[in-house]
C-alpha cells in the first residue's frame, strides 16, 4: 500500500477499505492485501496490525522501530523480541478461500510479514539468524521482505527454514538472483507500473 509512514491511521484505514472495495468490485476477491503496519512501539504497531485487519487486509508487513535505533542495534534480543511480540499479541483474521471469493472471517490466525530495510530502519538489519530464529519462535510469521539486497541472506534463511515460510526480494534489480536461490518472489512498485513488460521480461 505504498508508503504507510506518510499516512495518518485514518488515511492508512481508509485506503485498504477502498483498495478492497475496488478489487471486489472487479472481481478481484481473492487477491490480498498486504499492509505496512510499522511503528515505533509494540503497542502502537498492535494497534495498527489490528485496523489493518477490520479494513481488509489479509497480511501485514512489521519493520523494526527506528527511534530508538541505536539501542535496539546494541541489544539484538530486543528487536527479536518486537517482532515476536507483534506476532503474538496482534491477532489478524486470517480469510479461508472458498474458490468462489472471499469467505467470511473464521479467526483462522495471523499472516505476518517481517520487513528487513536497513535504510528506512535506523540501520537495523536482521542477521539470518534473527530472521530464523524470530520465525522459528513466532510460526505464524509467513515469511519476511528483505530490501536488504543480500541474496546470501536470501539462501540462507530459505535453506534453514521450511517452505511455509517465504522470503521475498524487496528490490526487483535482485529480483532473478534471489529466485535462484529460494525466493518467493518481489514485492516491488515497477511491476505495477509496466506489468505486462515485467512479466515478458521476466519469462524471457
Amino acid at each position: 500500500m505504498g508508503e504507510a509512514a506518510h499516512l495518518d491511521r485514518q488515511e492508512r484505514i481508509q485506503l485498504i477499505r477502498t483498495l478492497r472495495s475496488a478489487l471486489d468490485e472487479n472481481g478481484l476477491h481473492r487477491t490480498p492485501i498486504v499492509a505496512g503496519v510499522g511503528a515505533t512501539s509494540t503497542r502502537e504497531t498492535i494497534s495498527l496490525a489490528k485496523d489493518a485487519a477490520a479494513a481488509g487486509a489479509e497480511f501485514v508487513l512489521v519493520i523494526a522501530p527506528s527511534y530508538y535505533a541505536s539501542a535496539l542495534k546494541a541489544n539484538p534480543i530486543a528487536t527479536k523480541t518486537f517482532f515476536i511480540d507483534v506476532a503474538l499479541k496482534s491477532p489478524l483474521p486470517m480469510y479461508v478461500w472458498d474458490g468462489k471469493g472471499r469467505s467470511a472471517n473464521k479467526n483462522a490466525g495471523q499472516i505476518r510479514v517481517i520487513y528487513n530495510f536497513a535504510l528506512v530502519a535506523g540501520g537495523i538489519d536482521l542477521t539470518s539468524d534473527d530472521i530464523v530464529g524470530i520465525a522459528r519462535t513466532a510460526p505464524n510469521i509467513c515469511g519476511i521482505m528483505l530490501s536488504c539486497g543480500n541474496v546470501g541472506k536470501v539462501s540462507r534463511v530459505t535453506s534453514l527454514l521450511d517452505e511455509s515460510f517465504k522470503t521475498i526480494a524487496g528490490f526487483i534489480d535482485f529480483l532473478l538472483p534471489s529466485i535462484s536461490v529460494g525466493s518467493a518472489g518481489a514485492i516491488s512498485p515497477l511491476p505495477n507500473i509496466v506489468p505486462v513488460g515485467f512479466c515478458y521480461g521476466v519469462v524471457a
